[in-house]
């Protein structure tokens, strides 16, 4: 089992990278790079990275079929590249602190939305059902 306090610096140092990406983002941008190069970017060296992990991990008589591999690029496209284009698009048109409190009431949204288009009822459990909620009650108490 992981200590608390590795669990708790691995935690903190994620949040401090993720933080920082805003304001290294924002001084980036429009300057030296635009939303769409920062993306390809972050995406190709993904891509790089994975494949190679992947090639030195899988065992090369299991190598995922070309079918997997089409899924994957496509979820890939649709779930990272649109999303992180979109984050970036926004984050050039405001300043840092208005993209990270924007970011941080999604949840909010989510579970209104919810309540709106599905006719999910707010209770309180319904507040611990965002994914941080359920990672703090596993690990953290």
């Amino acid at each position: 089992m992981v200590s608390k306090f590795r669990l708790h610096t691995a935690l903190f140092l994620v949040s401090l990278i993720y933080a920082g990406t805003y304001s290294l983002a924002k001084d980036i941008m429009p300057r030296y790079m635009l939303p769409l190069g920062i993306v390809t970017l972050r995406i190709a060296g993904a891509a790089l990275f994975f494949a190679l992990v992947k090639r030195l991990v899988a065992p090369h008589d299991k190598i995922i079929g070309r079918a997997d591999n089409l899924r994957a690029i496509a979820c890939g496209l649709l779930g990272i590249a649109f999303n992180q284009l979109s984050f970036f698009a926004g984050l050039n048109l405001t300043t840092p602190i208005n993209a990270s409190l924007l970011q941080t009431i999604s949840p909010i949204v989510v579970v209104l939305a919810s309540a709106v288009l599905l006719k999910d009822k707010v209770t309180p459990p319904s507040w611990w059902a965002w994914p941080w909620g359920r990672l703090a009650r596993r690990h953290l108490f």
